[in-house]
């Protein structure tokens, strides 16, 4: 009984804590490296989460100062959907479009350093 129930609890308590885990962590990361190359873009600050049931992904996109609104939030659609396919289960994937160029000048204008 006291092994069963240590094993449960040590469950239930890795359950609450987020752990960082290579295997997917290098998948997502294999994944955006080769998107955004392919699209002469840059990503950064890769998080993600393991829901149960599904994952979920959230990266911020950087675009040159050129991009349209319009063409980067297309980009950022396919390397979404390559970052779903990547993956078995559920993937919810958030991005966060930022100008590469002025990305940590922006940051500090408005007085918040990112966290990476």
């Amino acid at each position: 009984i006291l092994i069963s129930g240590g094993r449960l609890v040590g469950q239930g308590w890795r359950g609450l804590m987020d752990q960082a885990d290579p295997v997917t962590h290098a998948r997502i990361s294999r994944v955006l490296e080769a998107e955004t190359a392919r699209r002469g873009i840059s990503f950064h600050a890769l998080r993600y989460r393991d829901l149960g049931n599904m994952l979920w992904v959230d990266f911020h996109l950087l675009f040159p100062g050129s991009s349209t609104v319009e063409a980067a939030h297309r980009l950022a659609t396919e390397i979404e959907v390559a970052v779903d396919a990547a993956f078995r289960r559920p993937v919810y994937v958030t991005t966060h479009l930022e100008p590469a160029g002025t990305h940590d000048a922006d940051h500090a204008a408005a007085g918040r350093t990112p966290r990476l």
